[in-house]
């Protein structure tokens, strides 16, 4: 088995996400999608297919309704309780400024809207074993959160470890930045294999 290969589910529920997706980004997206969500009359020529779908109203109920469900969900903002020595984490979960919070909101909007989400807590690969609180400090380490949408769960397999069924592998799809020299980079995608065996 490759590593970028799918589940049978992920194949299942891919198109029922990616419609969602599209829905929730609004009517530009549905707009873009073309004949995908509104089908070319007979003996429409491309200026007049164009002309068409521009001219076709989206009313999106559904993401008023995901903002009003996550709305009413955090209405009161949520009451966090932590150590003072974790303040800092606390602050900042993602590394680019995201509050737990916050990041709580994207987990429930994405939730909400798409019924599926993961979450996998990282920490930095470790470089000159520091030994004081201020050398840990100093390499910034700490863990951090990574969160990966529906699309990027691409496989898993689940197991019975001491009678209880848990995850043993998960596959994961995700883009890296890799720079051709200083000025140019591109995006490129690699899979992440998660091997959970205890």
């Amino acid at each position: 088995m490759k590593p970028n290969t799918t589940h049978e589910e992920y194949d299942e529920h891919y198109p029922e996400w990616e419609l969602m997706e599209d829905v929730l980004d609004g009517e530009a997206a549905v707009h873009e999608e073309g004949v995908k969500y509104l089908p070319k009359l007979t003996g429409q020529t491309v200026e007049e297919y164009a002309a068409y779908v521009m001219r076709a109203p989206f009313y999106n109920a559904t993401a008023r309704t995901v903002d009003g469900l996550v709305g009413m969900i955090f209405r009161k903002a949520p009451t966090i309780v932590a150590p003072t020595g974790m303040q800092a984490i606390v602050d900042d979960m993602t590394l680019d400024n995201t509050g737990l919070d916050e990041l709580a909101e994207q987990i429930t909007r994405e939730l909400v809207g798409i019924g599926r989400m993961g979450i996998l807590v990282e920490y930095p690969k470790v470089q000159n074993n520091p030994i004081t609180l201020a050398e840990y400090a100093q390499q910034n380490l700490r863990p951090y959160v990574t969160k990966y949408e529906a699309e990027q769960i691409i496989n898993w397999r689940m197991e019975r470890i001491n009678n209880v069924m848990q995850p043993v592998m998960v596959a994961l799809k995700e883009e890296v930045c890799e720079y051709k020299n200083e000025f140019e980079s591109e995006e490129i995608e690699q899979i992440r294999v998660l091997l959970l065996r205890l």
